[in-house]
């Protein structure tokens, strides 16, 4: 006798949905599950493992969520005042104070305000919280109230991980409280002094990474103490000179890892792989991997024979059999830059140049030509469509399947020629366009070079399914470029998400709020030679009665739309 079973979610007891739940995306629980039924409603609501990311999240379903959400049940939370969602920390704190959320171990805020950030540590966080990531906005510094008032949080909380950046040394001006359970610590512009007092001030920090590391002066006043514990260590964007990458790096003789990415202010100097070898000997005996992207801050000028040279000092036994770490030098004849990096490449941020284009050599010449272990890394790709890579697209019609790319999900094009449908060919060799999620195209308007342009940007954007993110920056090498303009609008698919374009005057906002009411986002940038009163544009929002919160700055405005409920008369 056959048994027939009534397999079904709801015949499943609630400790067996809550581990489902485990794996499932927040959005999904609280969007689609708790509107299925009341049964569904009570195991969402009684869930209380919750961790919610806020980011690039629609203005609808952010209301959706939090009308249903009870904070002592939310283990993280991530608030963003970024481009995509401007105005949400303020809108969320309207809704939520903090300190209800009494659980949670993980807070993060992405472009936060400063005033946003003093309400918040006003509210004495939990002491629950081993992680706290601060991204304040670029055009915002922290005031002495709100790092007088984080030191006293930071000495009151048990992190493991901390984040703190903000565009300018402010931070600098903080007292640095003790902290003995930190093993995970990001920073931006910070002083030499202040490097060795955070390294004084936790003892036991075992990743340290720094943005935006220049430190030009080295306070030779300061007793060198070493730190032993710490094993990892990375600097991107650094200026340092290698006296400054010196005074930092020997107080730390442990690490393991060691990367940096930076446009030193003497780049022969800090790309010389003679010195690399002596001073990792002595200095650094424990480095097991060493990982560097280092560029020309002014200008080099360089033959066949100079690129050679710079390679060769890294053809020694200690590079290529002991430590087995390879690099390619590449030189841009036409922009004066010698580029030299490890390989696989560990920058996240890297512009294509075609081979006729530049003089390169390598230490491993088999590795360079894999694409699935060079470029693993690079997620943001930029290139220019110049006559000189129309001379090698036809050449490189024949690339095997494999992308050069595989990985990228955001790139930058600037346009400045006619632009043939070969072109999306010949990109579509370089990278997956089926992974590609922001473009942003900067394409000239002058009407005797746009010709075939705008069909291949659309076709473009159409062969990638995944694209949410358009950034348009148009600009015009003639006076009647601007007639262009409103085609550029129609082409804007209706799968985009977030839209940031440069406009002239508020009947281009006009043109697209009638065709493109499908935006969670819209970010429009005055044109370079003007700025423009957006009090005017943020009337015409509030006269057309759209749901938005926004931010602006002198030469844009950020807004975040509800898509769906716009209220009409």
């Amino acid at each position: 006798m056959t048994t027939t079973y009534n397999l079904s979610l709801l015949n499943l007891p609630v400790e067996i949905l809550h581990h489902i739940l485990d794996y499932v995306d927040t959005s999904t629980i609280f969007l689609s599950l708790y509107d299925v039924c009341t049964y569904f409603q009570a195991v969402v609501k009684a869930y209380s493992q919750y961790r919610i990311d806020f980011c690039s999240i629609s203005k609808l379903y952010f209301h959706r969520i939090c009308r249903i959400i009870q904070p002592e049940t939310i283990l993280s939370l991530t608030l963003s005042d970024d481009n995509r969602t401007p105005g949400q920390i303020k809108l969320f704190l309207s809704l939520f104070n903090i300190n209800q959320f009494t659980r949670l171990f993980s807070l993060h805020f992405i472009d936060i305000d400063d005033k946003d950030l003093y309400t918040v540590l006003r509210s004495s966080l939990t002491s629950t919280l081993t992680s706290l990531r601060i991204i304040w906005r670029e055009c915002h510094c922290p005031s002495v109230e709100t790092l007088d008032l984080l030191s006293i949080t930071l000495a009151q909380l048990n992190l493991h991980r901390l984040e703190l950046k903000t565009a300018s040394y402010a931070i600098t001006k903080m007292v640095w409280p003790r902290q003995y359970t930190l093993k995970h610590l990001t920073l931006m512009y910070i002083t030499h002094r202040q490097y060795c007092t955070i390294l004084g001030q936790t003892p036991e920090l075992q990743r340290l990474t720094f943005n935006h590391c220049s430190m030009h002066e080295v306070e030779a006043t300061i007793v060198p103490t070493f730190y032993e514990l710490l094993t990892s260590l990375t600097l991107t964007d650094s200026r340092m000179s290698i006296n400054g990458l010196v005074s930092i790096l020997i107080l730390t003789p442990c690490l393991t890892y060691l990367k940096i990415l930076g446009l030193p202010d003497a780049f022969e100097a800090v790309a010389d792989g003679s010195f690399w070898e002596k001073f990792i000997r002595s200095n650094l005996t424990h480095l097991v991997q060493f990982q560097f992207y280092f560029t020309n801050m002014y200008y080099i000028s360089y033959t066949s024979r100079d690129v050679q040279s710079l390679v060769s000092r890294f053809r020694t036994s200690f590079w290529l059999q002991e430590k087995q770490w390879f690099i390619t030098c590449d030189y841009i004849d036409y922009l004066n830059q010698v580029m030299l990096y490890t390989i696989p490449l560990c920058n996240p941020d890297f512009t294509y140049e075609s081979e006729m284009q530049k003089i390169s050599y390598s230490t491993n010449s088999n590795l360079i030509h894999d694409g699935s272990i060079m470029t693993n890394d690079v997620r943001n790709l930029n290139m220019t469509l110049t006559k000189l890579i129309t001379s090698t697209a036809t050449e490189n019609d024949d690339l095997s399947s494999d992308y050069v790319f595989r990985n990228v999900t955001k790139l930058t094009i600037d346009v400045d020629q006619d632009w043939s449908i070969n072109y999306v060919q010949h990109l579509s060799n370089i990278v997956d366009l089926s992974r590609m999620e922001n473009f942003t195209f900067n394409p000239d308007l002058n009407p005797a070079l746009i010709d075939g342009t705008i069909d291949s940007i659309s076709t473009l954007m159409a062969l990638s399914a995944n694209l949410s993110t358009l950034a348009i920056h148009p600009y015009s090498s003639s006076s009647d470029g601007s007639m262009l303009i409103k085609e550029l609008y129609n082409i804007i698919p209706h799968h985009i998400k977030y839209l940031e374009i440069t406009i002239r005057d508020i009947d281009s906002m006009k043109m697209i709020l009638d065709h493109h009411e499908h935006l969670w986002s819209l970010t429009l940038l005055a044109s370079s030679d003007q700025a423009l009163p957006w009090t005017e544009f943020i009337e015409e929002l509030k006269n057309r009665k759209r749901d938005f919160t926004y931010w602006q700055s002198y030469y844009s405005l950020h807004i975040w739309l509800n898509h769906a409920e716009r209220l009409f008369q």
